[in-house]
């Protein structure tokens, strides 16, 4: 049960990196500061301080959703592009985080204990930026694939086609589950592959891509069930957050304060269990190299 062992370390590393888990925390924080900081100053400038926005909250108004649309429709399309540079600046600013998140834990059962954080970061941000993209337009086939399909099984898209809505239904309950799993798949090799973009210091992608396809597919079943428990401890996470917002009633500032550290711990529970994702793929991989340095010394 070597994906078992795997993951107890994992703990161990994420136990014996708080620092980086604190700084990984620290450093989201300011990145949503930076990000909604100026948001905000927008929405109240063009909305205002209106306490009709906050009463329409709770039951869905069509009538006054439709006057902010006409009246703000310029804003919110400006606010949406806003949101979208948003998304994508966090998402060059976490591959840039990962290469020293990485650096370190690679860095920690070497016995490197002095690597540099920061100078992963910069270091490997380029090589990773490259990976992700790859693996973007892997998961971009696939889903073309799955699309393709889809429109084969069910008889395309033309309802005048159909013999039944349900050609759709069914087709979508048979793709589906495959598409997930093969999405799965990618995403767990995705996280292979960075590891051993950082542990083999190759600036060509080739040889860590083929290393983890070779890594994974050897023994794919223990990959997968440590991903699989991973995905687990993240939902035991979200299922925590999720039982005390039900519970939470912000009628009064002391609930509201309470709200959001318990948003502010699911946050950094979240990013916990990135690390612990991260730190789990790179001890099974210490596994495996001192399972054959054991198994070579046996037969020496």
């Amino acid at each position: 049960m070597r994906f078992l062992d795997a993951y107890r370390m994992a703990w161990k590393l994420l136990w014996g990196h708080k620092k980086m888990w604190l700084l990984l925390y620290v450093c989201n924080v300011l990145f949503a500061l930076v990000a909604v900081l100026p948001l905000q100053r927008f929405l109240n400038s063009e909305l205002g301080h209106s306490l009709a926005i906050g009463q329409s909250l709770g039951d869905f108004d069509y009538t006054f959703l439709m006057d902010v649309l006409n009246e703000y429709g310029g804003s919110i399309s400006l606010i949406l592009n806003q949101a979208f540079v948003i998304v994508g600046l966090y998402w060059l600013f976490s591959v840039f985080l990962k290469g020293g998140i990485l650096e370190k834990l690679v860095g920690y059962l070497k016995g490197e204990n002095e690597v540099s954080f920061w100078s992963g970061c910069g270091k490997y941000f380029f090589r990773l930026f490259r990976l992700a993209v790859y693996f973007g337009i892997l998961q971009g086939g696939l889903l073309f694939l799955m699309w393709m399909l889809f429109q084969s099984i069910s008889g395309g898209l033309s309802p005048f086609e159909l013999e039944s809505d349900r050609d759709w239904v069914n087709t979508f309950k048979i793709l589906m589950p495959i598409y997930g799993f093969l999405a799965m798949v990618l995403l767990m090799l995705h996280d292979y592959a960075k590891v051993f973009v950082v542990k083999l210091d190759k600036t060509l992608l080739f040889r860590p891509i083929w290393m983890t396809f070779k890594t994974v597919l050897g023994s794919f079943v223990s990959c997968l069930l440590l991903y699989l428990l991973n995905v687990l401890t993240f939902l035991v996470v979200f299922g925590l957050y999720y039982f005390f917002q039900q519970g939470m009633v912000t009628t009064t500032d002391a609930f509201i304060l309470l709200a959001f550290l318990v948003g502010q711990l699911f946050v950094f529970g979240r990013l916990g269990v990135r690390l612990l994702n991260l730190g789990s793929v790179v001890a099974w991989q210490w596994e495996q190299e001192s399972t054959k340095l054991f198994n070579n010394d046996r037969v020496i």
